[in-house]
């Protein structure tokens, strides 16, 4: 007779025992195939934005970006002679585009990238370089298929046409931002997945673009040979591109020029009127340099007459001036009937950082007065102020500033311009000019060298030994790494899949356990009969966990397979109905056979664990137990069986603990409220299964004597099955818990839209324009808050990305605080003075646009003190500190995905970010969406975007709405499993006791007792578990609906509580009557 083997023994089993193993099977497929499709989700994920990641950069492993600055680009030539590979030199703009016949603005397309772009681009792309009609452009097929647009269609493209200087400085040409509107047709369609998602921001939202010929562009806009955007392969290295611009950059890359004077001295001016501090520092530690700084003042008067709109030098030479003394020409002395002593009245306008001009003044005695013929040198110093010097009268000055137009045409000033032009009618010492007309644009219009310098060139090889590129912030990144390091950092899809699967995953795991346990106590005669004949319990155990693990090894390695389909319908899920939890974004499945062999291992190893641990206890008991197939719990009858102080205190404590936790919130306040709380129900929810399982193991019955009632035969039925009871509530209590707790986070955003303190701050619309704007929209019925805005990454729950360099939006923090917007605090202190407090090292106070992009998107501590700190660079190149001081006290605003800093702190930083492109709209119109279309109509140049904060708030909130969809969809697939282990539990109990329930029957309890009592012992753990679980999600989410504005909904609460409960109820029900008995007699006979 042939051996048989253990492995061949727990084979005959499996095959023998296949019914109740196939239950088994059944729960380890659905662990494996759960956890393993959540690791692909994740696997996908990263493979996705890792391929978006290296697609928007068109080939290009290092950027130099200027966001508001210009330079040659023959600077990318200069560099490829010098250098290896060829940079590629872009002109980037902002554009809108509209379809071509279009009636209304609303079919607008804000926000398109406007890329003049050369060979070199296509060539870094690898992509062959088009070849270009007149008037043809080439859009992406995102920017297509909003235009509704082929090859060959017309639309009209609209460019935000730059400045050299930013048009809300002093003495900038007046208006917005222009844009230059002309159509064109579309010559070809590139593909998304390669350069036509060309975008520099770490974020996998395809952004609008339109390439055209960058000398086209250049013309267009008036910027005939400039570029602001520098592109290099992965044949260059960071360090070699630093060392060849240093080696190559000429001034005029930097927007600086040497202009000759008639007496041979030089001018280093600069295109942008106003000198960058760093420069001027630097080129002023040249020998004989000096600085000075020109300006229009509104007028010059004296005691009795005045002279309007004049120009005035504050100069370095003049060292013989002190703060109260000035210089007048001949021509304004007798103008003003004053002679040296006297005292003169001088006027000027300031920019406030809100765009608005304020009138100064001060007086001056007279030092000295200069001869008109004398000032030819003068004259020639003044800055070509564009707009003012360029003209032929007074009144075609064009300047930002308001002037008065009876002052501009004052015969007096017009025959000065006529005959003396630019020449300066005061000076006075450079210390008091700065005061008065310095600006966060720069303290110089010009530095002075003189004569002996020899020649242009030899001062221009002087002055580039002193600055450096990174000086002006001409600096390459190296945006490859950056990019593939914030995928590196992004969301987890997988890890988030895996923790929203939870409860299915414990469901079927619990189920499986249980059913594998119910197989050996079916089996127990069997494990008696072995060990009777002298087998060893660990060779019992060995030949039980062989069986286990080979049929852990067949479920998971189904389930292996499995996991890949379920995660192929999910990512279907995700490119439909729950679009929103991806923000739209196309992920594509992508598999590893890593992850295959993780999830595996993860699938068949935790039950297979919590099987053998199962088969190692049944082994320790006593043989007569196994034989007799007696399991109940004899030991919780006495005393010494019973569970001792230890553990009560241990349950005890931990729910004391996780009320205390609640209480203290009231007090503390975290800003992770939400997942505060739900980490709060958790921990009691799972001390409460565990309270519950210890009264079970606690409970004694009264002394002999005592009436026995059918209550407490039930309660006592109970006992002898504390851990399958436990389980069985615990299915339950566990599904009421995540069902009760996800439908309670579903916020109605718009039951509070009209407070100050929600997220939308009070205010009925939002608006961003494309170009920027001076002042604030003016209409009936509006009342308007402007912000500036510096664009950024995206760190809101629309970028699965990790923002580096989130954007910024700069505010009044005054105007906030009185209108209460954004602002709950109780105490009555205002979140927005955080904003005005100066930190000792000098970091910039910012706050976090709500509390879900501090938690989430930036993973940020907020703190006046402590907070965590963003480096961004501002306008010359230098790394300034934002501390994140605090959030908005609201988990969702309009502001989500971004910071604020203070006006003043903004302008001071930023301060080429001219105007204002981001609007918060007070509405008392009815007719929103009339509001909306005139702001729309009035507003076209500009490409503003209107639309209501809720509608916001709502965009932004599809994302958790879509999550907690999906969680949702997953907690009821696990209540399912739940309900169905409920039955497989009731129907157990229920075969075992058969005989016992014959007995009573003989006894003379009747039928209706017997249901009586199965209704009461079922009710009992039905109870528990709404117990447990409602109790649970309701201290949890109470105090965060008092502490914020969530809105319970009550009724859809209660409906899904009683939809579980009567699940588990007809689970029962239908166990019951599947296990009905058929013959009373042979009951009687197993008894």
């Amino acid at each position: 007779m042939r051996r048989l083997s253990f492995v061949g023994l727990a084979g005959r089993n499996l095959r023998y025992h296949w019914r109740i193993h196939s239950g088994v099977f059944a729960g380890i497929l659905l662990t494996t195939a759960v956890i393993t499709g959540a690791l692909i989700l994740g696997d996908s994920t990263r493979f996705t934005l890792r391929n978006i990641a290296v697609a928007r950069l068109a080939g290009a492993h290092y950027a130099c970006q200027l966001p508001n600055r210009y330079f040659e680009a023959s600077l990318a030539h200069r560099m490829a002679e010098e250098g290896q590979g060829v940079p590629a030199a872009l002109l980037r703009l902002q554009g809108m585009a509209l379809q071509s016949g279009a009636p209304d603005p609303l079919y607008r397309v804000n926000r398109v990238q406007v890329l003049g772009v050369d060979d070199a681009f296509w060539q870094l792309s690898g992509t062959d370089a088009p070849q270009w009609n007149a008037q043809e452009v080439i859009v992406n097929e995102h920017l297509a298929r909003a235009l509704h647009a082929g090859r060959g269609d017309r639309f009209a493209l609209r460019v935000v046409k730059p400045g050299l200087m930013a048009f809300d400085a002093p003495l900038s040409p007046g208006g917005d931002a222009a844009a230059i509107r002309v159509q064109v047709k579309v010559g070809d369609i590139v593909s998304d997945n390669g350069a036509g998602r060309f975008n520099l921001n770490n974020e996998q939202r395809t952004p609008y673009n339109v390439f055209v010929p960058l000398r086209w562009l250049q013309e267009l806009v008036d910027l005939e040979g400039k570029a602001n955007l520098l592109l290099a392969g992965e044949t260059w290295s960071e360090g070699q591109l630093q060392a060849e611009l240093k080696k190559v950059m000429h001034l005029r890359d930097a927007g600086f020029q040497i202009r000759a004077l008639s007496d041979q001295s030089y001018l280093l001016e600069s295109e942008r009127i106003f000198l960058d501090r760093t420069i001027a520092d630097a080129a002023l530690t040249l020998p004989q340099a000096e600085g000075s700084l020109a300006y229009l003042v509104n007028s010059i008067s004296g005691e009795r007459h005045s002279t309007p709109y004049s120009f005035a030098v504050a100069d370095a030479s003049l060292a013989q001036l002190n703060d109260e003394e000035a210089i007048i020409n001949r021509w304004t002395a007798e103008k003003l009937d004053v002679s040296m002593g006297d005292t003169i009245t001088v006027r000027w306008f300031v920019v406030t950082p809100s765009n608005e001009f304020q009138e100064q003044a001060r007086q001056f005695r007279i030092k000295e007065i200069w001869s008109m013929e004398a000032l030819e040198k003068a004259r020639e110093a003044i800055p070509l102020f564009p707009g003012l010097i360029d003209v032929e009268s007074c009144t075609d000055w064009d300047i930002g500033m308001p002037m008065d137009e009876a002052a501009l045409k004052d015969k007096d000033n017009e025959d000065y311009w006529n005959q003396w032009r630019q020449t300066p009618k005061l000076w006075v010492n450079l210390s008091a000019g700065q005061k008065m007309w310095g600006s966060r644009f720069g303290q110089y219009t010009a530095l002075h060298f003189p004569a002996g310098w020899g020649n242009a060139p030899a001062l221009e090889k002087a002055l580039l030994n002193k600055i450096s590129p990174e000086m002006l912030g001409i600096r390459f990144n190296p945006v490859r790494e950056e990019a593939l390091h914030s995928v590196d950092q992004a969301l987890d899809l997988g890890q988030l899949f895996l923790g929203m699967s939870f409860f299915l995953i414990f469901s079927a795991v619990l189920l499986s356990v249980l059913l594998f346990t119910f197989s050996l106590q079916q089996r127990a005669s069997e494990m008696g009969t072995l060990l009777a004949l002298g087998f060893p319990p660990s060779r019992i155990w060995g030949i039980f966990s062989i069986e286990a693990a080979l049929l852990a090894v067949a479920g998971a390695t189904a389930g292996m397979l499995a996991g890949a389909g379920y995660a192929a319908l999910l990512l279907q899920g995700l490119r439909h109905a729950w679009a929103g939890a991806v923000a739209g974004t196309m992920i594509l499945f992508h598999l590893k056979l890593k992850t295959l062999f993780s999830g595996f291992f993860a699938g068949a190893g935790i039950p297979l664990l919590a099987v053998c641990w199962t088969v190692w206890r049944q082994c320790r008991r006593p043989v007569r137990e196994l034989l007799h197939r007696d399991f109940s719990q004899k030991k919780a009858l006495t005393a010494a069986g019973r569970p001792g102080r230890l553990a009560h205190g241990l349950a005890f404590g931990g729910l004391l603990a996780g009320l205390i936790a609640v209480a203290a919130v009231f007090v503390i306040r975290p800003a992770a409220t939400a997942p505060f709380f739900f980490a709060t129900g958790t921990w009691l929810l799972g001390f409460g299964i565990y309270a519950w399982y210890l009264f079970l193991r606690s409970f004694q019955m009264e002394k002999e004597g005592g009436s026995l009632s059918l209550n407490k035969l039930a309660l006592q039925q109970l006992t002898r099955r504390p851990g399958r009871n436990t389980s069985a509530a615990a299915l339950l209590a566990c599904g009421v818990f995540i069902a009760i707790s996800v439908i309670s986070m579903q916020e109605d955003l718009g039951k509070h839209a009209a407070e100050r303190s929600s997220g939308t701050g009070g205010f009925a619309l939002f608006g961003e324009t494309t170009a920027a704007l001076t002042e604030a929209p003016k209409l009936e019925g509006i009342d308007a808050v402007a912000l500036r805005l510096r664009q950024g990454d995206d760190a809101g729950c629309l970028n699965l990305t990790r923002a580096a360099v989130p954007g910024i939006y700069g505010v009044d923090p005054a105007v906030m605080k009185k209108r209460g917007a954004f602002d709950k605090d109780a105490d009555g202190a205002s979140v927005w003075s955080l904003l005005e407090q100066e930190s000792p090292d000098g970091a910039i106070p910012a706050l976090v646009g709500d509390m879900d992009t501090a938690m989430w998107g930036l993973k940020a501590k907020t703190h006046p003190e402590k907070g965590d700190v963003l480096y961004y660079s501002d306008d010359e190149g230098k790394e300034i500190s934002v501390r994140l001081v605090g959030a908005l006290p609201m988990r969702l605003s309009v502001f989500q995905g971004s910071i604020l800093i203070s006006l003043d702190n903004f302008t001071r930083i930023f301060p080429s970010e001219s105007g204002f492109r981001a609007f918060l709209f007070d509405s008392q119109n009815e007719n929103t969406e009339e509001t909306i279309r005139r702001l729309h109509r009035q507003e076209e140049k500009s490409g503003m975007q209107v639309e209501t904060t809720l509608q916001r708030l709502e965009h932004f909130y599809a994302v958790e709405r879509s999550y907690l969809s999906l969680f949702l969809v997953l907690g009821v697939l696990g209540v399912t499993l739940g309900a169905l282990g409920i039955g497989v539990i009731t129907a157990r109990s229920r075969i075992e006791r058969r005989a016992e329930w014959a007995m009573l029957q003989v006894l003379g309890y009747e039928k209706r007792h017997l249901l009586r009592l199965l209704v009461v012992e079922n009710a009992a753990i039905l109870l528990v578990a709404a117990i447990l679980g409602g109790g649970a999600s309701l201290t949890a989410l109470l105090p965060s609906v008092l502490l914020s504005s969530t809105t319970l909904p009550l009724l859809l609460q209660f409906i899904g509580f009683l939809s579980m409960l009567a699940g588990g109820a007809l689970s029962v029900a239908l166990a019951l009557l599947v296990t009905r008995s058929q013959s009373l007699l042979l009951d009687l006979r197993r008894e």
